[in-house]
């Protein structure tokens, strides 16, 4: 068959669909992806993936043209692992006819003539990497496991190396990424800001500060106090999807929340140090590190009991930057 995968969402959704697109390319079906241009980087290279298009190329303000271009791709099924907004679905709908599969469509999903499949989430929890394979098992497709993947090539590995040797030499490297869209909690980004201290002070470490261009105007005055140190590379805004994948690969852990980075790190098999919330919705055992030795840092139960599922906090303190040090410094002395 001929399957389109639609992500409209976030980087570490699509990252964690790759298990889906591997089993279902090895079962012999040829797999096409409609994602975010900004995410589309991931899947270069990635032998499972006959097209990559970027959904800005098909969406339209126009009634029906995203269902319409879809339509002209002629799948023979339609797979939809985040069926939300409800506007979404509809507008799929509206120009395409075909086979729909989709996750978390609801009511609204069946009444247009789509499967909806359920999670079962919040009853019984498990990776959002084995949930999006229910995928493939509703057409009789066998996964062939839950580590999500990104080939990087020869080259790309080599300038990650030479990148690294610039800026911060040769020795231990620990990525830091502190930022995150606001779709998990996330510490305040002075406790980040202490631990890169405490890392530089504690130890000869090499630090690759990593994120969003706008990012590193907002924390400026946290970081402003490493520029100018050997030790610290600043690459917020400078580095392309692949380039931060070639670095990331070099590295000895990744420090960061459940997001994006943390997710690429799952797929290059690298090592990360990650804050967590034990709300069912954003836990480790829902969103953790597949790929590679990871140590999660819980808040409180408590803590999080006491806010709704869709509200995110900086665990008021309940996690320390003392935490995120000595356990970085664990996987490194274990690298």
């Amino acid at each position: 068959m001929k399957i389109v995968i639609l992500r409209q969402d976030h980087l570490g959704d699509l990252v964690l669909t790759t298990p889906l697109i591997r089993a279902l390319s090895l079962a012999g079906h040829q797999v096409m992806v409609i994602a975010r241009r900004s995410s589309l980087p991931v899947l270069e290279n990635n032998p499972h993936v006959t097209q990559r298009i970027a959904f800005e190329d098909i969406e339209s303000g126009l009634i029906g043209g995203l269902g319409l271009r879809i339509g002209r791709l002629s799948p023979d099924l339609v797979l939809v692992p985040h069926a939300w907004p409800p506007s979404f679905l509809i507008a799929l709908r509206m120009g395409y006819f075909g086979k729909v599969i989709s996750m978390w469509g609801g009511p609204l999903s069946r009444l247009l003539g789509c499967r909806s499949l359920r999670s079962r989430l919040l009853d019984q929890p498990r990776h959002m990497a084995d949930i999006w394979l229910d995928l493939a098992r509703a057409i009789g497709v066998s996964p062939d496991g839950l580590k999500p993947e990104i080939f990087l090539s020869e080259e790309e590995r080599s300038a990650g190396t030479a990148m690294i040797r610039q800026h911060v030499g040769s020795g231990n490297v620990v990525m830091i990424h502190p930022g995150c869209s606001g779709n998990t909690c996330n510490l305040p980004i002075h406790s980040y800001a202490a631990f890169t201290e405490m890392l530089l002070t504690s130890s000869d470490v090499r630090i690759i500060l990593t994120g969003l261009p706008e990012e590193r105007l907002r924390y400026s005055r946290e970081f402003e106090r490493f520029s100018g140190n050997a030790r610290v590379w600043n690459a917020m805004g400078e580095l392309s999807l692949r380039q931060l994948c070639s670095l990331m690969v070099h590295v000895g852990a990744v420090v960061s929340v459940g997001t994006g980075p943390m997710h690429l790190a799952s797929a290059l098999g690298v090592s990360t140090i990650s804050p967590f919330c034990q709300k069912v919705g954003v836990c480790s055992r829902v969103w953790g590190n597949l790929g590679a030795k990871s140590t999660v840092i819980e808040a409180p139960s408590a803590l999080c009991a006491q806010r709704p599922p869709d509200i995110h906090c900086d665990f008021e303190g309940e996690i320390q930057p003392a935490q995120l040090l000595n356990a970085t410094l664990e996987i490194l002395n274990n690298h």
